[in-house]
């Protein structure tokens, strides 16, 4: 290299806009020639270019050499260099200074204006940079050629974008650490992962971050304006977050040189870039002139360089600060302001140690030196004072070099790679103070050691940090499966047991049904990305599953009305797969496949045909005698009725008597539907469905299989027995409270008819089905009463509800033992019947057309140890439908103080004896004794208000005489109705009788309205005195 100004050979100045190939052609150049040199204004592009040199001439003959590495082989043919690291002496055939319009820097200007004035190749002499530095290379080197070159792309401004509009491979620009983290931040999150580039990072970080961005890994990078310094990615859009930065000393707005610098990073070769400002950010706009400026590339060229005297006097520290201050002999050369260097200086030239040790050229050379170590910690001026005084004194001691203990203390204190992001980045920048000391000449005693200690935990340091920027800001699976899905387009898949899906090693959901469920922790990109993924990946799986589903998977089809009977949804596998909505009719349900199956339209049209297909299985095989019904009333338009009552409203409104129609059970259960004129004997199997009857089965089938007597009452008394035998043929029952078919109470046929109901009527809003083998329930006053009615269960008022099928075999039991008028006593195996007692009892009774009233009588002599009735209990009252032929066997009658038992003959005999033997008699206790009275049809609102009036009479007087509770009854549900014990006949008498003796009349609760609460014991009871009795007689014996 030539130091003089002039000498060498020919001096060429290619100048343009960024992405116009200067590096490029100053690299084919240099490799055109035996030797060669090139400096470059950051370590990293150094970096980049050495390794490219490497790769074309071998190890063997390439040096780099920057600040804080060196690589030098023995006899290298071409250097690599940062700029303030060029070697001056260093002889090469060929020399180039890259982004040589930093000469106009006001940090480091005055290292590239010395190149510029100074640096020669033997043989050629190349200087990159931007178009503004044509006049004053042309006043400075009149010899020099001037080459302009054009870009290769356009640069265009768009308008601002939004950070989740940005485009991919887009590049955001902050002037600060912190705005750097901050937006990273955003873009991961919204975004997937960004990279992150700042100067501020070691070498081996930057080109790790770089490469993420470069593979493919990332579509995002977030940097300072480091990114303009040449360094080469395929940015299509570059962002700046804001139009101000600090500059060391004031905060100012760039200028067009500046913008045009970094966004000229967008577009690459020959293809075009873009540049905005980020939409919402404070202070990030751009003026319409700048933008003019930096599309077309026209600036104001530069009127003076940044100088400082490289020819320095170093007689002594005040001659040495006194040539660095010189002025320039030239206008376009303005004198350097005071750097980082010269203020070390001249602190440490006032130092008494120091100026005692600075007497010599030498000493006052080497103190230079030592003030050009770079301040990478940036602490306090102090500190690093501090440390220049320190390496100073050692280097003029004794020995002449650092310490190697003191330097091995201040080395391994940092060899730690714990930490987060600043931790890491704090002990980066100390160990690159301790690199640049080991790589001076004559620093150290084993230089070449510690070179190698400093550059080792640098680099692990680099590493640690690369790894923390990356799990802070790189959703790794989003990366990986973004490289994949562009390079490959097909991803490895595994699905394990629990459906849990992997994706080229990292879980992104699970396959549930036909559909992908992506990890809820993924948002914004990241959960689009993974949808991809999962689109591309299961296809083969989901085309598996489909086929198996459609060949004999739908057969294990499952109902879930978990979400209420207005939300079925059909389960497969664990997996909702379709949702049922209204069909063309109340049992023709529509099915829906749930959004966002994976399935083709072919497939996803196969498996809903075959929900379809196990829906009508279903629903014909539950409901078979409904829709045999239906389809004979559909053979032709049913029979015109008289209008039917309508069913009132509420849950809560009190049952009516007996259908409201003072009426018992008829079509053979009663004698009183006889009215009807005699017609010649027909055979169920083959009596047609006409007139009257077709009516009512058509009110059935309208009501979902239950249709309340008291509705079609009238009609039920002008059909004649032949025309029952049609009902008969449907299995339809004609009960004491409801026609209903007994076949679809089973629980199946329940949910099913639910359901219809519900979505046929738009209901929503409404209690779980009743739990199947409950035969007494508690309802809920909110929902509608036809609720209830089609689970098969009859409203007996104060929110209770019994099963219609053990309802009527209260009645059909009941109906013997009230002939001709009789009153008559239940005992627990008939209120096992309906699982309930007391007052619940009572009303069931009632609902049945039973009144009761309360006599006295003598109280049976029994031992009955007085304690509290337990709480009812629903649980107690569930009963298997085909074991409750077998309650009566199995239930025990509990005897209470409150308890209203049948006296028994025997029980008052044993007790007389006793009595008369102290002159006791027994006290008497109320009894309840019921009897065949069905109430008149009355008007609807009239009945309400009775009703009503009548529960809240009930509730004042505490209710009616309490009976207890037989806990369980078991009886067969699908019970024929011929199987009934007692015949038609019995049952004719009873109903007549009660026409006699209740003569249409009301009937009120007597139960007793001063009863002590059931945890006193009554003294006045018969079982008190009974207990009296026995004590004395135990005294006297």
């Amino acid at each position: 290299m030539q130091r003089a100004q002039g000498d060498g050979g020919r001096v060429i100045a290619v100048l343009g806009p960024t992405n116009t190939g200067k590096t490029h052609y100053a690299v084919e150049r240099m490799l055109g020639h035996a030797s060669g040199m090139i400096g470059f204004p950051l370590r990293l592009l150094a970096r980049e270019i050495y390794d490219r040199v490497v790769a074309a001439k071998g190890a063997a003959r390439v040096a780099l050499l920057t600040g804080e590495e060196k690589i030098v082989p023995p006899r290298p043919s071409y250097w690599i260099c940062t700029v303030e690291s060029m070697p001056m002496s260093q002889r090469v055939d060929f020399l180039a200074v890259d982004e040589i319009q930093l000469a106009a820097d006001a940090q480091r200007g005055h290292v590239f204006t010395d190149r510029l004035l100074y640096a020669r190749g033997v043989e050629e002499t190349v200087f990159m940079g931007a178009a503004t530095m044509q006049p004053l290379i042309s006043r400075l080197l009149p010899d020099a050629t001037l080459v302009t070159r054009q870009r290769l792309s356009q640069l265009r401004y768009v308008q601002p974008q939004k950070l989740h509009r940005l485009p991919r491979r887009a590049a955001l620009v902050a002037f600060s650490a912190e705005n750097v983290y901050g937006l990273a931040e955003l873009v991961r999150r919204n975004r997937g992962g960004t990279a992150v580039v700042m100067g501020a990072l070691s070498p081996r970080t930057r080109n790790a971050q770089v490469a993420l961005y470069q593979n493919g890994d990332v579509d995002y990078l977030v940097a300072t304006d480091a990114i303009g310094m040449g360094l080469n990615m395929d940015i299509d859009h570059v962002a700046f977050s804001a139009t101000h930065k600090f500059d060391g000393e004031r905060v100012r707005a760039l200028s067009a040189p500046e913008v045009a610098q970094i966004a000229g990073r967008a577009g690459r070769h020959m293809n075009d870039g873009s540049f905005s400002t980020l939409a919402g950010a404070e202070g990030a706009s751009l003026d319409p002139q700048l933008i003019a400026q930096v599309e077309d590339h026209d600036f104001r060229p530069l009127k003076a360089l940044i100088w400082r005297n490289s020819r320095l006097d170093y007689r002594s520290a005040a001659k040495l600060v006194a040539s660095l201050e010189s002025p320039s002999a030239r206008p376009d050369l303005v004198r350097a302001r005071e750097a980082l260097d010269l203020q070390a200086l001249k602190a440490l030239a006032k130092n008494s140690d120091v100026s005692a040790i600075a007497t010599t050229p030498a000493a006052v050379q080497r103190l230079w030196e030592v003030c050009q170590i770079p301040d990478f910690r940036r602490v306090s001026a102090s500190e690093h004072l501090s440390l220049l005084q320190r390496i100073y004194r050692d280097l003029m001691g004794r020995h002449g070099v650092v310490p190697h203990d003191w330097m091995a203390k201040q080395v391994s204190r940092l060899d730690n790679v714990q930490g987060d992001i600043d931790t890491l980045a704090a002990r980066i920048a100390n160990i690159r103070t301790w690199t640049y000391v080991a790589n001076r000449r004559n620093w150290l005693s084993d230089a070449a050691h510690w070179a190698h200690v400093t550059r080792g935990i640098e680099d692990k340091l680099s590493d640690a940090l690369h790894d923390r920027l990356t799990q802070r800001f790189v959703d790794r699976r989003t990366s990986v499966l973004m490289r994949e899905l562009r390079q490959r387009g097909e991803l490895s898949v595994s699905i394990d047991e629990t459906n849990e899906i992997i994706v080229e090693g990292h879980a992104i959901g699970t396959l549930d049904g036909f559909t992908f469920r992506a990890d809820p922790s993924a948002v914004g990109e990241e959960f689009k990305t993974l949808e991809q993924a999962a689109d591309i990946a299961l296809k083969a799986e989901i085309t598996r599953r489909a086929k198996i589903f459609c060949n004999i998977g739908y057969k294990t089809l499952q109902l879930d009305v978990s979400e209420g009977m207005h939300r079925p949804k059909l389960v497969w596998q664990k997996s909702v797969i379709a949702r049922l909505e209204k069909g063309d009719s109340p049992y023709e349900p529509r099915v829906k496949l749930v959004e966002g199956t994976l399935l083709t339209d072919a497939l996803a049209e196969n498996v809903r045909q075959s929900c379809a297909a196990w829906l009508s299985e279903r629903i014909a095989d539950k409901l078979e005698p409904l829709l045999k019904l239906k389809a004979e009333i559909e053979k032709q338009a049913p029979a015109k009725t008289t209008e039917l009552q309508k069913a009132p409203e509420s849950a809560e409104e009190a049952p009516q008597a007996a259908a409201d129609s003072a009426s018992a059970p008829d079509a053979g259960e009663g004698a009183g539907d006889a009215k009807a004129p005699a017609a010649p004997v027909v055979a169920a199997a083959d009596a047609p469905l006409a007139g009257l009857a077709r009516g009512v089965a058509f009110q059935i089938l309208e009501r979902f299989g239950v249709l309340p007597r008291g509705q079609v009452s009238e009609e039920l008394r002008k059909i004649d027995q032949d025309a029952r035998k049609g009902l008969r043929r449907f299995h339809i029952r004609i009960g004491a409270t409801a026609l209903y078919i007994p076949l679809i109470l089973k629980p199946h046929a329940v949910e099913l008819r639910l359901l219809a109901w519900a979505l046929w009527n738009g209901i929503s809003d409404l209690p779980p089905m009743p739990t199947p083998g409950l035969v007494w329930i508690q309802t809920d006053p909110k929902a509608p009463r036809e609720f209830y009615e089609i689970a098969g269960f009859r409203l007996i008022g104060g929110h209770e509800a019994v099963r219609l099928d053990m309802l009527e075999r209260l009645a059909d039991t009941a109906r013997p033992l009230g002939q001709n008028g009789a009153k008559f006593t239940v005992t627990p195996e008939i209120m096992g019947l309906v699982g309930c007692s007391g007052e619940s009892f009572i009303r069931s009774m009632r609902a049945v057309g039973y009144a009761h009233e309360i006599v006295k009588v003598p109280a049976p002599v029994q031992e009955v140890p007085v304690q509290e009735a337990p709480a009812k209990d629903t649980s107690a009252q569930e009963t298997p439908v085909q074991d409750a032929a077998d309650a009566a066997s199995d239930v025990a009658p509990e005897t209470a103080p409150e308890t209203v038992p049948e006296a028994t003959p025997d029980a008052t005999a044993e007790a007389a004896p006793e009595a008369a033997a102290d002159v006791f008699e027994p006290e008497m206790v109320d009894e309840a004794r019921f009897f065949w009275s069905p109430r008149q049809p009355r008007p609807a609102s009239r009945n309400r208000n009775r009703s009503h009036a009548a529960n809240h009479a009930d509730q004042r007087k505490g209710g009616g005489p309490k009976v207890k509770n037989a806990h369980r009854a078991k009886t067969e549900e699908n019970r024929p109705e011929g199987g009934r014990s007692h015949g038609n006949k019995s049952g004719g008498k009873g109903r007549a009788a009660g026409h006699r003796q209740g003569d249409g009349r009301g009937y009120k609760s007597h139960a007793s309205a001063d009863r002590k609460p059931r945890d006193e014991i009554n003294e006045d009871s018969p079982f008190a005195q009974l207990k009296a009795l026995k004590d004395a007689l135990e005294k006297r014996g």
